[in-house]
């Protein structure tokens, strides 16, 4: 278990959260604190206890950072989704598609994320060409092989 910087502030409130994200000093200093790799035995008491208390956070889960972040990053996916639906609904589709390459947590979703970032950017070249649905397919599909291979040779 490696938690980053990130994650720790993504748990915080989105106030508190946000102010120390913009302070990158700051969330250099709790990155050499918190990434370190842990190896968790859920079998063990105060292991248990660690993960027992972080599940009980659930509730607050609205008020973090990271529930704020995703929340403005799935509302502008879908205002890009109805931006282009009228136009092109094959694009339109493929855009709600590429939401697939974002996932998981820590380096996995900082990962994914970028991959989308990268996708997304070539839209505008897309939207104007009659066949860009079918690139964006291309890109996304590329972009879930890449996945694919990374984890395959991980291993």
């Amino acid at each position: 278990m490696r938690p980053r910087a990130e994650e720790l502030v993504g748990l915080l409130p989105a106030a508190f959260g946000g102010w120390i994200a913009r302070r990158p000093k700051l969330l250099s200093a709790i990155d050499r604190v918190v990434n370190r790799g842990r190896r968790v035995q859920t079998g063990r008491v105060h292991w248990f206890l660690a993960l027992y208390a972080l599940a009980s956070l659930r509730r607050f889960r609205r008020g973090t950072l990271r529930h704020h972040r995703e929340r403005a990053h799935l509302e502008a996916w879908l205002d890009l989704v109805a931006r282009h639906v009228d136009a092109n609904y094959d694009l339109a589709v493929q855009i709600l598609a590429a939401r697939r390459l974002v996932k998981g947590y820590s380096d996995t979703h900082a990962r994914g994320l970028s991959k989308y970032d990268r996708v997304i950017g070539a839209l505008p070249k897309l939207a104007a060409r009659d066949d860009g649905a079918d690139w964006l397919r291309r890109l996304i599909q590329a972009a879930l092989l890449d996945e694919a291979a990374s984890r395959w040779m991980a291993r």
